[in-house]
C-alpha cells in the first residue's frame, strides 16, 4: 500500500523544533491538548453552528482541494477503482473525481445537511454514489479487509477525537492500494 500526505516541506522543516517543543511540554498538555468529549465534537460536525464550517461554504468554495485530490488519484489508480472519500461533507472532491471519470465513489459524511445539500447540488454523481450518513466511528468497522482501492481524507483527521484514533489503523485494513491523507489544506490552490 503507499502512503501519500502533503505537507509541504517548506512549511514543516522550519517549525517542526517549534512543534515538538510545544507539543511535548507540560503547559501545552495543561492547556491546548484538552479534548471536548466525543459526542460534543460530533454534535459539532453533525450541524456546525459558528458559520465557519456550513455545508454551504464547502460547495462554493473554488475547486482547488477536488483538483488536487483527483491529480493525486490520478497518478496512481485507474477511474474503475473502488474509492472511499472519509468525511466528504457536501461532495466537494467526489464531484471532481466524478467529473474526471470515476464512477465507484462512497463517502462518509456525518452532517445530515451536508448529504442533503450534495443530493440537491450534485444529483448526476449521487445517483451512483454510496454514503453512509453517520460518524466515521460508526461505520468504519463494517468495512471488509482492502474493501476500497483507494482510501482518502481531505483536513478531517486532525477533528478525530484523541478516543476514536483507532480508526488509523481501520483506515489501513480497509485499503487495498492508497492511502492518502492531506491535512494541509491551505498550502495549494
Amino acid at each position: 500500500m503507499k502512503l501519500i500526505g502533503y505537507f509541504p516541506e517548506f512549511i514543516k522543516r522550519p517549525l517542526r523544533p517549534i512543534y515538538w517543543a510545544i507539543r511535548t511540554s507540560r503547559l501545552s498538555l495543561a492547556i491546548f491538548h484538552r479534548p471536548k468529549k466525543i459526542d460534543l465534537i460530533h454534535k459539532y460536525w453533525e450541524a456546525p453552528d459558528d458559520g465557519a464550517n456550513l455545508p454551504l461554504n464547502y460547495r462554493d468554495a473554488d475547486s482547488a482541494r477536488g483538483n488536487l485530490i483527483t491529480e493525486k488519484i490520478n497518478k496512481y489508480a485507474n477511474t474503475d477503482c473502488n474509492i472511499l472519500e472519509i468525511g466528504c461533507n457536501v461532495g466537494r472532491n467526489l464531484k471532481a473525481l466524478h467529473s474526471a471519470g470515476y464512477t465507484k465513489l462512497n463517502g462518509i459524511e456525518i452532517s445530515k445537511n451536508a448529504v442533503n445539500l450534495m443530493k440537491e447540488s450534485y444529483p448526476e454523481m449521487v445517483k451512483n454514489l454510496i454514503i453512509h450518513n453517520k460518524p466515521v466511528e460508526s461505520i468504519i468497522k463494517e468495512f471488509s479487509q482492502g474493501e476500497f482501492d483507494v482510501v482518502y481524507t481531505m483536513a478531517v483527521l486532525e477533528h478525530i477525537h484523541t478516543e476514536s484514533e483507532w480508526i488509523f489503523s481501520d483506515m489501513v485494513k480497509i485499503t487495498k492500494d492508497i492511502l492518502i491523507t492531506i491535512e494541509d489544506e491551505h498550502s495549494f490552490g
